[in-house]
């Protein structure tokens, strides 16, 4: 079956827990229950990007704005996924959502265990910034010059 790459939606809480429990590397689940998310994505609409398929969601990006910023708290990947380029599609996916809302500048903020090598092929300037024992943070500012993922 096809995966289709859309917005995540509240009633995804389900399955977006089901992937997580499928991962070694993500750190706890961002949500504490399904209408945690629901206001998260209400709070912000159209940011949030799955892929999907046969019913579940096997990779997603959680995203959403902080005034004008973009900020990304997680970026995951099924481990039986991770060589089919999900990463690249759902995360170019909501910078266009972002491009959309007339932002252009983005900060990833990982926990150190969610990096599967994705953020190594992307085009950043990155400053390092201090953080607590279970996150590492990055100011990143995508390089919009060559890139038509950001035009609006």
């Amino acid at each position: 079956m096809a995966i289709e790459i859309s917005e995540l939606r509240s009633d995804d809480y389900d399955a977006l827990a089901e992937l997580w429990q499928s991962l070694e590397d993500a750190g706890p689940i961002p949500f504490e229950s399904a209408s945690s998310l629901t206001r998260f994505l209400q709070e912000h609409r159209g940011l949030s990007i799955a892929a999907r398929e046969d019913g579940g969601i096997v990779a997603a990006v959680l995203c959403h704005r902080e005034g004008d910023s973009g900020c990304t708290i997680t970026l995951v990947v099924h481990p039986t996924h991770r060589d089919k380029d999900l990463s690249r599609q759902v995360f170019d996916k909501a910078l266009k959502k972002l491009a959309t809302c007339s932002i252009h500048r983005f900060r990833v903020c990982l926990p150190q265990e969610d990096d599967h090598g994705f953020w190594d092929t992307v085009k950043w300037t990155t400053t390092a910034v201090a953080s607590d024992e279970q996150a590492t943070e990055s100011s990143n500012r995508r390089k919009t010059d060559d890139d038509p993922t950001m035009a609006a």
